[in-house]
């Protein structure tokens, strides 16, 4: 009898445990089952799935190739990186924006599509590759959320222009009027006006307008500002000036430095950062009519068509991505457009800073910088050689 007690009672208890085992893994009464181990290994987000899909299809494609007109250092950092983060091969076809596009445009008029992305000046792009039918759109390409929130980019998620085929990356601020700091008080030019006062005649060096790069840019970005008709006026006022125009970037600079002529229009970024370094008495003029955030060398497309089309994809994303950025802003040494990527070791002269005013390059902008050249040549012609 005793045992029969212990036995039944051994019994009811595995009856009890199996009731309330039961009940944990159900849940709460009425719980599917497999709800309840949905919620235990809740499902990856959509683009999360769509992402691991199509970083494994590229690591399948093994490679990518960008055409860049990016140095070679910069291009080293960046193969090494993307290497590292997904064992993918990072290759490049490097030139000058114009010898890319020719090259694409050669390749696709005989069936061969060897690009898988494009790094470039803004002009090649709005102005070369895309007229040329050479891009394709990017957007629909873009999947990580941290690329695509625009409250991680500087002024939005920085498309180049409206059709979306062009993204800019770096956002380098861009000042057109360079002084000597001991012949010319930071109060004396607060405005481009201020270069027209009577004290500047026959003291001004000036970037020739029709070459592209900042020297063409400082008419269009004129031309925003006033508009055509008080620009035009500007331009002429500017050649009674007798400014001195050169090609020579660095001279413009240098002469500047020395005191040769203590004001310049117009000045090329990379080599105001060189003599700023090298601790010249120089400076860029800060003017009521904002400064310009140009992406110098920093703007991203893609081809129509791709050779990898997975890594391509893989490729662009985490190149917008806050790793990629970092990345690419060290080796160009200017500043993302992202809001979250570090400025450390960048020269200061190309930041933001609180309280000024920008225009953000666009394709209009771009537009303006080819549309102008027959005015400049118009006006500016008795000063040119």
């Amino acid at each position: 009898m005793k045992m029969k007690t212990v036995y039944v009672t051994a019994l009811l208890l595995l009856v009890f445990l199996a009731a309330a085992s039961a009940c944990v893994s159900a849940g709460p009464p009425g719980t599917p089952v497999a709800a309840t181990k949905a919620a235990q290994s809740p499902a990856k987000p959509a683009w999360q799935e769509k992402w691991d899909r199509t970083v494994e299809a590229a690591r399948a494609e093994g490679a990518v190739l960008s055409y860049s007109i990016l140095a070679v250092d910069s291009r080293q950092l960046l193969s090494e990186a993307f290497k590292a983060r997904f064992g993918i091969t990072l290759e490049f076809v490097s030139g000058l924006g114009g010898e890319l596009a020719v090259r694409l445009t050669r390749e696709r008029d005989a069936g061969i599509y060897n690009a898988d992305a494009i790094t470039a000046g803004g002009t090649t792009f709005t102005q070369v590759m895309k007229p040329a039918k050479l891009l394709g759109p990017i957007e629909p390409l873009l999947i990580l959320p941290e690329v695509t929130d625009p409250k991680l980019w500087n002024g939005g998620f920085p498309f180049l222009d409206k059709d979306k085929t062009t993204v800019a990356m770096i956002g380098t601020r861009m000042r057109y009027i360079l002084r000597n700091t001991e012949m010319v008080k930071e109060s004396e030019i607060t405005s481009y006006k201020d270069v027209l006062k009577p004290q500047w005649k026959g003291k001004i060096v000036m970037a020739d307008p029709l070459v592209p790069g900042a020297g063409s840019s400082f008419p269009a970005i004129v031309i925003q500002v006033y508009g055509m008709d008080e620009a035009k006026e500007f331009f002429r006022q500017v050649v009674k000036q007798e400014p001195v125009v050169t090609r020579d970037w660095r001279q413009m600079v240098e002469w500047v430095a020395r005191g040769k002529y203590p004001i310049g229009l117009a000045p090329n970024p990379e080599q105001t950062a060189s003599f700023l370094a090298a601790g010249a008495p120089i400076a860029t003029v800060k003017v009521n009519e904002g400064a310009k955030i140009g992406s110098v060398s920093g703007a991203l497309g893609v081809p129509a068509r791709v050779a990898h089309p997975n890594a391509s994809i893989v490729f662009i994303n985490w190149l917008l991505s806050k790793e990629g950025q970092e990345v690419f802003a060290k080796g160009l040494g200017n500043p993302s457009r992202r809001t979250d990527v570090s400025t450390s070791g960048i020269n200061p002269m190309f930041l933001q800073e609180p309280g000024e005013k920008y225009i953000y390059e666009d394709e209009e902008h771009y537009n303006f910088q080819t549309a102008v050249v027959p005015i400049s040549r118009e006006i500016f012609g008795p000063l040119l050689k």
